[in-house]
This record gives structure tokens, C-alpha cells and sequence, in this order.
């Protein structure tokens, strides 16, 4: 039970890590979004869903040949 604790404990506080760069990110997208017009923030927005996209893909990869494995 105590290396359950240890780990669950471990794993808060890797989420709330992630969970602050995310904000950060969210807040730094917002700023610059309005400081443009229209158009340049469709590109803007594309390119940073494509990023995340990405990354949630290269998260999820090793999840799924675990679970295969």
C-alpha cells in the first residue's frame, strides 16, 4: 500500500506539472492571438492544434504497445 501511495503521489504531482505548462501556454497563445487580426489567428490556431495533436499522439503510442504487449 505505501508504494501505491508513493506512486499515486508521484504521479499528482507529474499531472499538476503538466497542468501549469498548459495554462502557461494557454495564457501565452491568448496574448498573442490579440495582437493579430483575423486571419493570421486562424493560422495561429491551426498550427498550435497541430502541435498538441502531435504530442497527444507521441503520449499515446507507448500507452497503447504496453497494453498490446
Amino acid at each position: 500500500m505505501a508504494e501505491y501511495n508513493q506512486y499515486r503521489n508521484q504521479q499528482r504531482t507529474v499531472c499538476k506539472g503538466i497542468t501549469t505548462e498548459g495554462r502557461e501556454d494557454r495564457q501565452q497563445t491568448l496574448t498573442r492571438l490579440k495582437q493579430q487580426p483575423w486571419p493570421a489567428k486562424k493560422i495561429i490556431l491551426s498550427e498550435d492544434v497541430a502541435v498538441s495533436v502531435i504530442d497527444f499522439r507521441a503520449l499515446k503510442m507507448p500507452a497503447q504497445k504496453a497494453r498490446q504487449a
